[in-house]
C-alpha cells in the first residue's frame, strides 16, 4: 500500500481542490457550502433527470462528480470501480478463487493502471483546476 501513495495523491485531488475552493470563496461556512453544492446539484439533476439529454443514468452523476468531489479522500477509492466498474465485473467473470482476483487487483502493476483511465486524468485536471481557482481567490480577495 505505501507504493500507491502518489495514486492516492493524484486521486485525491478532486476532494482537495473542491474544499479548498470553497474555503476561498466562501465567507461564512465553507464546509455547509461544499457539501451543499454537489448534494443539491445532484439532487436537481435526479429531480429534472438532465443527464437523459445525454444518455446517462443519474447514477452517473451522483458517482461520478458529487462522489468524486466529495469523497475522493478515501484511500483506495478507486479500487471499487476496478472490481465492480463498467459493465461486466472482475467477480462475475471468475473462474477461480476469488481471492486470487482480490490479490492481483491490489498488486500495484494493476492498481497503476487506473493512470490512464478517463475518471482519473478528468478527476486530476479538475482538481488542479480548483486549486488554481483557490489560489486565484485567495490572492485578490479583499476581506475588509
Amino acid at each position: 500500500m505505501l507504493s500507491c501513495i502518489p495514486l492516492y495523491v493524484v486521486w485525491a485531488l478532486p476532494t482537495v481542490g473542491w474544499l479548498m475552493l470553497c474555503s476561498a470563496w466562501a465567507r461564512n461556512k465553507p464546509f455547509l457550502w461544499a457539501l451543499i453544492i454537489p448534494i443539491g446539484s445532484g439532487i436537481i439533476v435526479s429531480w429534472f433527470n438532465l443527464m437523459g439529454l445525454f444518455n446517462l443514468s443519474d447514477k452517473w452523476f451522483w458517482g461520478n462528480v458529487v462522489a468524486r468531489s466529495l469523497l475522493s479522500v478515501i484511500p483506495g477509492g478507486w479500487i471499487p470501480g476496478q472490481l465492480f466498474g463498467h459493465g461486466d465485473s472482475h467477480f462475475d467473470q471468475a473462474d477461480g478463487d476469488k481471492h486470487q482476483i482480490l490479490a492481483s487487483v491490489l498488486a500495484v502493476s494493476h492498481n497503476y493502471s487506473v493512470l490512464v483511465t478517463p475518471e482519473f486524468l478528468v478527476g486530476a485536471a479538475a482538481g488542479v483546476a480548483m486549486i488554481i481557482g483557490a489560489i486565484w481567490f485567495r490572492r485578490w480577495r479583499d476581506d475588509s
